[in-house]
């Protein structure tokens, strides 16, 4: 058959187009202004789909758009009981005055839905694209809220509720100016999450920020289950942050400078830089790990049940206002551990320095003091270890107050001890 030519057998301004059966737009598919387009079958348009200024859309079947452009701009209500399905890179919905889906909304492509008063998603909505969700009034989504592109839902929308899973896959998720943000399922921010000024953000199942997520200026970021947060995670200027789950900061960058508490009875996993400078208490009852760079100058206290470790450099110089290093797992240093200036280092656990290590107050580890390489304890006034302290390389020990061994100290290679009070090794 010979292809049908849409623009020279569709009149304008119709009132209404039904087909009991199917609609098929082999070109170009141009319903503007339209009062109402209804299709008990199948709506499908393999070309361009534009449907700006339509009154109503209602589909009873499946309305596919598998054009490069689906325009649905100004549209009074776009109800969808069976799946709406958008497979063009630009699914426009600006003000819309409301966007209910009692069946899955899918847009593979972009997603815009600018200044829209309300969107609920009884089903699945899933925007693979763009979405662009600035200055709604409300987002709430019983099921699932995909966004696969870009979710920007800056200028102050009224609230983001979703009891499913809220889903940002996009590269930049901007939530900016936002009254609360609830979500009883997983908030999921794969690319940037800007949560900057937000009043509150509760999430009963996990936040995970794959991307980059800053929320300075916060009150309080509270999370039942897990924080994730796979990228930037800045949260300068937070008055608290209470997570009952695992906190875990994959990113290259985790700066928590000037925030007032951090409490987190689960794991803290910084894997890069952990940068917590002039933090008021850091409260981890799991283990806090830092995978990179651990800056915890100026902290008032570093509490620790569980492990901490720092696998590359740990920064606690002018730590004196601390006055404690507490932990009850590992207090693991991978390469440099710099505690000049610090009050006191109590770990029940091993202690174990892989790098050069100065100490310039008095170390107490219950637990195996381990220096594979330069351990430089100059000016400690007392070093205590039950078990061992072993010195692989060059140990230097001068002007110690005193150093007491019940196990065994085994230097290797040079032992210094020149200048002391006493040493006393009850064992080898």
């Amino acid at each position: 058959q010979e292809p049908l030519l849409i623009e020279s057998v569709a009149p304008p301004a119709v009132g209404a187009i039904d087909a009991t059966a199917a609609l098929v737009f082999s070109a170009a598919a141009d319903l503007k202004a339209r009062g109402k387009l209804d299709a008990t079958a199948a709506l499908v348009f393999s070309a361009t789909a534009d449907l700006e200024g339509l009154g109503k859309l209602d589909a009873t079947a499946v309305l596919t758009f598998d054009a490069p452009t689906v325009d649905l701009k100004a549209a009074g209500k776009l109800d969808a009981t069976v799946a709406m399905i958008f497979g063009a890179p630009s699914a426009l919905l600006r003000a819309t005055g409301a966007l209910a889906a009692t069946a899955a909304l899918v847009f593979a492509g972009a997603a815009d839905l600018n200044a829209i008063g309300k969107l609920d998603a009884i089903a699945a909505m899933a925007f693979s694209g763009i979405a662009d969700l600035n200055a709604s009034g409300a987002l709430n989504a019983s099921s699932v809220m995909v966004f696969g592109g870009a979710a920007d839902l800056q200028n102050g929308a009224g609230a983001i509720s979703a009891t499913a899973p809220l889903v940002f896959g996009a590269s930049a998720a901007d939530l900016k100016g936002l009254g609360k943000l609830d979500a009883t399922a997983p908030l999921v921010f794969s690319g940037t999450a800007n949560l900057d000024a937000l009043g509150k953000l509760d999430a009963t199942a996990p936040i995970v920020f794959g991307g980059a997520a800053s929320i300075s200026s916060r009150n309080r970021i509270d999370a039942t289950a897990a924080m994730v947060f796979g990228g930037t995670f800045d949260l300068n200027a937070i008055g608290a942050l209470g997570a009952t789950a695992p906190m875990i900061f994959g990113a290259p960058m985790v700066d928590l400078a000037g925030v007032g508490k951090l409490d987190a009875p689960a794991a803290l996993v910084f894997l890069e830089t952990a940068d917590l400078k002039a933090i008021g208490a850091l409260n981890a009852i799991a283990p806090m790990i830092f995978g990179g760079t651990a800056d915890l100058k100026a902290d008032g206290k570093v509490d620790a049940t569980a492990a901490l470790v720092f696998s590359v450099t740990a920064n606690l110089i002018n730590a004196t206002p601390g006055g404690d290093i507490s932990a009850t797992a590992l207090l693991v240093f991978g390469v440099a551990a710099d505690l000049k200036g610090g009050g006191k280092l109590d770990a029940t656990a091993a202690l174990a320095f892989t790098g050069a290590t100065a100490l310039q107050e008095p170390l107490f580890a219950t637990a195996a003091l381990v220096f594979s390489e330069t351990a430089d304890l100059k000016g400690l006034g007392d070093l205590n270890a039950i078990a061992t302290m072993i010195f692989t390389g060059t140990a230097d020990l001068l002007a110690q107050g005193k150093l007491d061994a019940t196990a065994a100290l085994i230097f290797t290679q040079t032992a210094d001890l020149e200048g002391k009070g006493k040493l006393s090794a009850t064992a080898a």
